[in-house]
């Protein structure tokens, strides 16, 4: 497959992001001092959000979801920091254990820059946040999952089947002229693993999809999300910008596959 591009993709918002073994040292005093420091010229506001549990890809035992398990956290303590652009169109997210970089459409007129910008973006305010750690001494960064994630939100007057996606997605098929008639909604999850150069499963990619209502003007919309997460290919800076790319690699080229060509002539794919 040819690597598949869109004029006019559905893209909302898009996510790049890490997790590391938590830095118990950074505190968020020291998270606003390197907001001061080396993000505050251009992400001019800040933000106080509960803590996030970023989830981790395993393999070798029970798949996820068929297994229960609790996660204890210290909740008071683990606060995460927005840090974000005027305009609220880019926002860095920072808590001991998690950095994301994400890139969220705010308007009609504001337009998905590529995932060039999205990854160069990524790479430079990752290396503030390692050298300011290096600097206080806050101990190593050692990553442990990364993450590409693109939000699609697709109105429902876009499908020509409305709010049933089987002309959106080609693994969705409703019988025609049967007893049950065309459902009136849908939602869906699959999963599928992702190797690394030799085969060996690195992470997944999940794609999820769900009905919604848009929140400008509360008209129906279908979401449509797609998540590659998996292992960094080693603790470097390079190591996490490379799983980073295989990562995108799996979102865009997914999502090729899944989406009919009735609603990719409708994105102008390209490419």
């Amino acid at each position: 497959m040819t690597f598949p591009s869109f004029r006019n993709p559905p893209v909302t918002e898009v996510v790049v992001a890490v997790a590391f073994q938590p830095l118990e040292r950074l505190t968020v005093v020291q998270m606003v001092d390197l907001w001061h420091a080396s993000f505050a010229a251009r992400f001019t506001e800040v933000q106080e959000q509960p803590p996030y549990v970023p989830p981790i890809e395993q393999f070798g035992g029970p798949l996820p979801g068929q297994q229960l398990s609790i996660v204890l956290t210290q909740l008071s303590a683990a606060r995460r920091l927005w840090f974000l652009t005027e305009d609220g169109q880019e926002l860095l997210q920072l808590q001991r254990d998690w950095f994301a970089c994400n890139w969220r459409k705010v308007g009609p007129e504001s337009e998905y820059e590529r995932w060039p910008s999205r990854r160069d973006a990524f790479s430079r305010w990752y290396r503030e946040f390692e050298k300011f750690v290096a600097e206080h001494r806050l101990g190593a960064i050692q990553p442990t999952q990364c993450e590409v994630t693109y939000i699609n939100s697709i109105p429902a007057g876009d499908i020509s089947t409305g709010l049933d996606p089987s002309s959106l997605i080609r693994i969705v098929r409703h019988t025609q002229g049967g007893f049950l008639p065309a459902p009136e909604q849908t939602q869906f999850a699959v999963r599928y693993p992702i190797p690394d150069d030799k085969g060996i499963p690195i992470g997944r990619l999940h794609v999820e999809l769900q009905p919604a209502l848009n929140r400008a003007d509360g008209k129906p919309l279908v979401v449509l999300n797609l998540t590659a997460r998996g292992r960094p290919y080693d603790s470097s800076h390079e190591g996490v910008l490379r799983f980073l790319e295989q990562a995108r690699e799996w979102v865009v080229k997914g999502f090729a596959e899944l989406t009919t060509e009735e609603m990719q002539r409708r994105w102008e794919r390209y490419g």
